[in-house]
């Protein structure tokens, strides 16, 4: 193994990471949104809601990724060409795996929304709307930030596994990390495949370490604002 060809290759990969960050990106953002509304189906008092949002969550945790990814892939457009009659672009690739990960993550975040809400105790929202607080500004200036410490070092643990879930990319032909590793294989004949990974492997812990960090962070300072 040679350290020189892995710096080579670290930086032939890293101009990929922007693919990657851009896939987790959008797979959070929208993540969040459709888990909160998984979280309020799960908190609410109409059991078929409910039992809809926890059987999708069920559903969710028992399909591999790369087969969901498969089924929308090949499934997404010739659904919405049959329903509403649009052609989906087929080189539009990036849009799949987004759906895909959207699918997978927000049952998952919607269980640390669901876990973080319950763990902070109902006293406290019955004793803001005692002092004449609103329910929406109760929410936001009592329960978030309290769910907020609760459900950040999991948070974490979910964006550093949306990265790595973003990897899959690469088997519907984006070029991502994995993606430009398989091209550089081609042209490298197969050699130096081990300083490759390893390249691939620095890049995805460098941005572990990174998010743990910034997670961290948050957490302490939020940690002070409760003690304060």
């Amino acid at each position: 193994m040679s350290i020189e060809k892995t710096l080579y290759y670290l930086g032939l990969l890293l101009p990929n990471i922007l693919i990657s960050l851009k896939i987790m990106g959008y797979t959070f953002l929208f993540g969040i949104f459709f888990g909160a509304v998984l979280a309020a189906g799960k908190l609410s008092r109409h059991k078929i809601l409910r039992q809809l949002a926890y059987r999708y969550t069920s559903l969710m945790r028992g399909v591999p990724t790369i087969i969901l990814l498969f089924i929308v892939y090949y499934g997404l457009p010739a659904l919405l060409r049959a329903v509403v009659g649009i052609e989906l672009d087929a080189q539009n690739k990036l849009l799949y795996i987004i759906v895909t990960l959207v699918l997978f993550s927000s049952s998952q975040i919607s269980e640390l929304i669901r876990a973080a809400y319950e763990a902070v105790p109902k006293g406290q929202m019955e004793a803001a709307l005692s002092i004449g607080e609103t329910q929406l500004t109760a929410i936001r200036r009592i329960i978030l930030p309290q769910a907020a410490l609760v459900i950040l070092p999991n948070l974490a643990d979910m964006i550093v596994s949306l990265m790595k879930e973003a990897a899959l990319a690469f088997v519907i032909g984006v070029v991502d990390i994995l993606g430009r590793i398989n091209l550089l294989k081609l042209n490298a004949y197969g050699k130096n495949v081990v300083e490759m990974y390893i390249a691939g492997t620095l890049i995805f812990w460098c941005f572990s370490l990174l998010t743990q960090l910034v997670c961290s962070l948050l957490e302490r300072r939020l940690s002070r604002h409760k003690l304060a």
